[in-house]
């Protein structure tokens, strides 16, 4: 027989092992750019490459259509688009940041995590 402290020792063992044994959805860049653009007022965790070659890490959103559609980012669309990026909200940073869409390696959406072939 097993004491309390023992099942619940087992139990978050066992949860835990559960929790991170989903495996990752491997998807296409054009798949994945239609993923972060597509999903809106969620939360996503998002592994990126910065400008400057640094990785990164950030918890951002995709909101609407807003600021992709802003005037201030409509007379920069063609230098946004030419360089793939996509403006998003960062929670991590409190601001509007941009990724660039063919640097990002994985995304985590939920317990889900999709990553790049």
């Amino acid at each position: 027989m097993l004491d309390s402290l023992v099942r619940k020792v087992m139990n978050k063992v066992v949860d835990t092992t559960y929790h991170f044994a989903q495996p990752a959805i491997e998807l296409t860049r054009g798949e994945m750019i239609k993923l972060i653009k597509n999903t809106k007022f969620t939360s996503m965790r998002v592994w990126s490459t910065k400008l400057n070659g640094a990785r990164m890490r950030r918890m951002e959103q995709t909101r609407d259509k807003l600021p992709n559609s802003s005037p201030g980012v409509v007379k920069r669309r063609r230098t946004l688009a030419r360089q793939n990026m996509w403006v998003v909200w960062s929670e991590t940073n409190s601001d509007w940041r941009t990724i660039r869409l063919r640097t990002v390696d994985k995304v985590k959406i939920g317990q889900q995590f999709y990553i790049v072939k």
